[in-house]
C-alpha cells in the first residue's frame, strides 16, 4: 500500500535500506549492482515487491552499481511520484513500479 510506504519513509528514511540485508553483486568481475538476501515480510521494500535473491540493477534509472543509489534511495522515494527498479529475478529482468503518492 503506497499510504504505508510513503509515511514509513517520511517518518524514517534510512528504514528503507536499513532493513534488508544487502550484499554487492558481481558478474565476470565487475560490479552490476546489490543482491537482495534478507528483508522483512512486512517491510518498505517487500511490500514495493522486491524479494531476496533479487540483484537491483536500477533505481529510477540510476545504475545501483555503486552506493550513491541505495544511500539516496530514501531521498528518492520521498521526492518522487513513482519508482522503478530495475531487478534480475532468477536470471530474468523484472521491472518494479510502485506509485508514492
Amino acid at each position: 500500500n503506497r499510504e504505508v510506504v510513503s509515511n514509513a519513509v517520511k517518518m524514517n528514511p534510512s528504514s528503507v535500506t536499513h532493513e534488508a540485508s544487502l550484499q554487492p553483486a558481481f558478474a565476470d568481475g565487475r560490479l552490476i549492482g546489490v543482491q537482495v538476501l534478507s528483508l522483512p515480510d512486512d517491510g518498505i521494500l517487500s511490500q514495493s515487491g522486491f524479494k531476496p535473491g533479487d540483484v537491483i540493477r536500477s533505481i529510477n534509472g540510476q545504475s545501483a552499481a555503486g552506493p550513491d543509489v541505495l544511500l539516496q534511495l530514501p531521498l528518492t522515494m520521498l521526492q518522487s511520484d513513482t519508482m522503478e527498479a530495475s531487478v534480475e529475478r532468477d536470471g530474468h529482468p523484472v521491472t518494479l513500479t510502485f506509485q508514492l503518492r
